[in-house]
């Protein structure tokens, strides 16, 4: 894992998420380039003079050069590679599309409440890249501050589509010398009956450390895990599903980056 992209849209979350994806880096050994997508100041580019049009855009982008260079020199240059300035109307499918071209092996985003409708909207941009990316996202929410990553949890759904997750998952703990736990929350017609955690004696894709909560709530039940259990990164799998599936576990994974408030770490097929 060398190369780690960082999208940002300057915001006082996004520079939390960049002290914390620097503080990553250095763990993982990898380098970020932090990417910033930007579109014209009007809505309605055949009314405008095209002498106009590129001196606005020029101004743009000489005003995000300027951002980013304020950024780089209040964090660790060694660590930042590239500086990338992507013009786009849509920044989930640019971001999504860079992450393809230059081959990432992660995506760090910040992640925002919900209470406010723009940061809700900001928030759909990293829920987006989240659920579609082809490389693994981590979302990083406002207050979460790096510590040594000591243990990170899969919430598994006990796929045999988890065994490329579980590897990739994998070679991060060993590059930051974590533990890995997996919990598996059942919400069976039986799942209010117990309370407690359980050990599975036959364990599926070979997990080491693997624990079954009871409730009827996916979240409330991931909840209670990590009340007992905390870890430094809580990851998640999303599959290919068929459209229904596919849609149910969107809605799952939207609330969840919206409900942790630890970093969401999502892998794909």
């Amino acid at each position: 894992m060398k190369k780690i992209l960082f999208p940002t849209d300057f915001s006082e979350s996004a520079n939390k998420a960049l002290t914390y994806a620097l503080a990553l880096a250095y763990d993982l050994d990898a380098t970020i380039d932090i990417m910033h997508v930007y579109s014209a100041p009007f809505s309605d580019a055949s009314r405008v003079p095209p002498d106009y049009i590129e001196q606005l855009l020029n101004e743009k982008k000489a005003a995000i050069d300027k951002k980013m260079n304020e950024l780089i020199r209040s964090s660790n240059p060694e660590l930042i590679g590239a500086k990338l300035k992507i013009y786009g109307l849509f920044p989930a499918a640019e971001i999504r599309a860079r992450a393809i071209r230059g081959d990432y092996d992660l995506i760090v985003m910040g992640m925002k409440g919900e209470h406010d409708r723009l940061e809700k909207f900001i928030g759909t941009v990293t829920t987006s890249v989240l659920l579609h990316a082809i490389c693994p996202v981590l979302a990083v929410p406002a207050d979460a501050k790096y510590r040594p990553i000591k243990s990170i949890a899969l919430a598994t759904t006990m796929e045999p589509g988890e065994v490329k997750a579980v590897g990739q998952l994998n070679e991060i703990a060993q590059r930051v010398g974590a533990n890995l736990r997996f919990v598996h929350i059942n919400t069976g017609s039986d799942s209010g009956e117990i309370a407690e955690y359980t050990v599975l004696e036959k364990r599926p894709l070979c997990f080491v450390d693997f624990s079954v909560v009871n409730n009827f709530s996916v979240m409330q039940g991931v909840d209670d895990f990590l009340e007992k259990h905390p870890v430094e990164i809580l990851a998640l799998f999303i599959p290919r599903r068929r459209l229904l599936e596919r849609l149910f576990h969107s809605s799952f994974t939207k609330q969840m980056a919206y409900h942790t408030h630890i970093p969401l770490l999502a892998f794909h097929e």
